[in-house]
């Protein structure tokens, strides 16, 4: 049976490549002379134009409609990066390690990782406890039935907070998490937290939030350099006379020729040693005094 379904550029560069190794092994196997889509040249796998940042205001306007379980669940994905189904139904009593501030996550796919507890998780793991039955195994204890759509349910949480559910619903959380902790610490110490590496971040995860754009055009150089001011810089796409470059350049010759002449250091004292070509000597009035 053929379907008419249309797929997406990226998944069907997928498909290709499986039906190319598919042939390659074929080959090997001489049941095949030769890869007929051996010359084939396909695109990417990866499809970026689904990516949505959920910003910290949106995922709490989220969090106000969730229950504790639903809080943490969400909490989990946003926060901490938690995969969704497996990290977070995972989860145990016993995996918090309280006094170190942190999060032991036995991943299915990537093995065992820590995550700090973070501040925005703490209260909603406090909750979580709190309303715990005794003696629970684990920490979200609903939704470990498999015939449980998450995604279907929290839809209707974003419904409900006022907006529009977003494409990869939990990937994007974790994609969320991501690019914040990347503007908070180095790349090695986030892939450690999140499991996975730095070029599977940049294939998958980090984005180009609006407060990056915001930062570009309202933040000064970290240098301390204004450009765009009356002391220099690019100003309507003409460069202001301040930052000539030749004309700071003859500035800063004009003052190393003065002090050459006048003898004087940049400080203005008198030199021992004036300059007399490549090996300069002392005078013979210096001379003299210096034998004294």
């Amino acid at each position: 049976m053929v379907s008419d379904a249309k797929l997406a550029q990226s998944t069907a560069n997928k498909h290709a490549k499986r039906v190319r190794t598919f042939f390659r092994h074929a080959v090997r196997a001489r049941l095949l002379n030769e890869n007929p889509a051996a010359e084939t040249k396909l695109g990417g796998e990866v499809n970026r134009d689904r990516d949505h940042y959920v910003s910290r205001i949106d995922a709490n306007k989220i969090l106000k409609q969730c229950d504790t379980e639903w809080a943490l669940t969400f909490g989990l994905c946003r926060f901490a990066g938690f995969r969704c189904p497996s990290e977070v139904i995972g989860l145990q009593w016993s995996d918090l390690q309280w006094d170190e501030k942190r999060l032991r996550i036995d991943s299915q796919k990537t093995g065992l990782r820590f995550c700090p507890i973070f501040p925005e998780l703490r209260s909603l793991l406090d909750s979580a406890w709190d309303a715990a039955p005794e003696g629970s195994r684990y920490v979200i204890g609903h939704y470990r039935d498999n015939t449980c759509n998450l995604r279907t349910q929290l839809h209707r949480l974003i419904e409900r907070a006022g907006m529009e559910p977003w494409p990869k619903t939990f990937v994007n959380l974790r994609a969320s998490c991501r690019t914040d902790l990347e503007d908070r610490f180095p790349s090695h110490v986030v892939d450690k937290w999140l499991g996975h590496s730095n070029k599977v971040a940049q294939k998958h995860y980090l984005q180009v939030t609006e407060a990056h754009w915001e930062r570009a055009v309202t933040e000064l150089d970290p240098t301390g350099n204004n450009t765009g001011t009356k002391d220099g810089g690019v100003m309507g796409g003409v460069i202001s006379a301040a930052t000539d470059q030749s004309q700071e350049i003859g500035k800063v010759e004009n003052t190393v020729k003065s002090v050459v002449l006048s003898g004087l250091d940049q400080q203005g004292l008198p030199q021992q040693y004036p300059g007399r070509g490549s090996n300069p000597q002392p005078s013979a009035s210096e001379a003299d005094t210096l034998s004294n």
